[in-house]
């Protein structure tokens, strides 16, 4: 739980780095570094998991988030020399003229943090410390395919919303759900050939 907390806050401190990113366009930034930290998740928890057993899912998330947040803070510090993380004081009119774009936003965000992190807390208070980690462990997939295609969504929907092409954004929408269904299918063969590895990791002994 504190590892997983830790990766929340850690999320959370560096959100404003991804949304410059987002205002730049260069989604490709934020893409590589959840692709570069999905694969040191797994690399962590494969490698760990033999002597950590259910800790190495926390650890594995925490690399995680320092990967992928750790390109995006190098990526904004090298080309957008101007941001600066610590904020500076700003008038009202300032204050509220972005807030009303972009409070919903840094609501949504933190609320999924949030849900995440409470249902970890309150798993863990009713019942154990490994239910919190079986929870986490039965998370990572679902959460990880809907970061997933979020990231290709915020992609295309700018050159969806610039073009009065309608049957190119068709098209467009049509192959993102066709690669998102592509995707979900080679997660769920995944499971299904490391079933023997993931019923241990959830029951904590191999199917009977």
């Amino acid at each position: 739980v504190l590892l997983v907390g830790l990766s929340v806050a850690l999320k959370l401190g560096t959100a404003s780095f991804a949304g410059i990113l987002v205002g730049r366009r260069q989604f490709k930034v934020p893409a590589l570094g959840g692709v570069a930290g999905t694969g040191v998740n797994i690399a962590v928890v494969v490698t760990t998991i033999g002597y950590l057993n259910l800790v190495a899912l926390g650890a594995g998330v925490l690399a995680s988030v320092l990967v992928s947040q750790g390109y995006c803070v190098w990526w904004v510090r090298r080309h957008e020399p101007w941001f600066h993380h610590l904020p500076r004081p700003i008038g009202r009119a300032e204050l509220r003229r972005v807030a009303s774009f972009a409070a919903p936003l840094v609501v949504i965000s933190v609320a999924g943090q949030v849900i995440s992190a409470t249902d970890l807390i309150v798993v863990g208070a009713v019942a154990t410390t490994a239910a919190a980690g079986l929870y986490q462990a039965g998370s990572v997939v679902p959460s990880s395919a809907t970061m997933l295609i979020f990231t290709g969504y915020d992609t295309v929907y700018p050159h969806l919303a610039g073009t009065t092409d309608l049957d190119g954004q068709e098209n467009a929408t049509r192959f993102l759900t066709r690669v998102a269904a592509y995707v979900a299918g080679a997660i769920f063969a995944m499971v299904i050939m490391l079933r023997v590895d993931v019923i241990m990791v959830v029951t904590g002994h191999p199917s009977a």
